[in-house]
């Protein structure tokens, strides 16, 4: 199962990693929240988007061999979330796949506390 995992950074602000089954960080919130229920609501706004319908996949060549692979939008357009860099289409694909496996099932794991 994979896990949403609540974080604190240097600035004391609040963000979130979706981490898959097997450990690996498959996405990571597009901005840190001052308050924890705003990351919060970033958490369950990232889990109902993601439907084939409300996904926006972006792929771009970042540099030689290495591809962004998607930003993830909710229905209003904000983007919430954004991928790992990989090395090859395929990879991106891999990632993209196992966003859409593990992010509506799974649980959130806050960290800060």
């Amino acid at each position: 199962m994979g896990k949403y995992k609540i974080k604190i950074s240097k600035n004391h602000q609040y963000y979130w990693v979706l981490v898959a089954r097997n450990g690996k960080a498959i996405l990571t919130s597009s901005e840190q929240y001052t308050q924890k229920h705003n990351c919060n609501k970033s958490i369950a706004a990232s889990k109902r988007s993601l439907t084939p319908k409300c996904l926006t996949q972006k792929v771009w060549f970042d540099e030689p061999h290495f591809y962004n692979s998607f930003l993830q939008y909710a229905k209003n357009g904000e983007c919430l979330g954004k991928s790992e860099v990989y090395t090859s289409k395929r990879g991106t694909l891999r990632g993209i796949n196992s966003v859409i496996k593990n992010a509506p099932t799974a649980i959130i794991i806050d960290e800060t506390v």
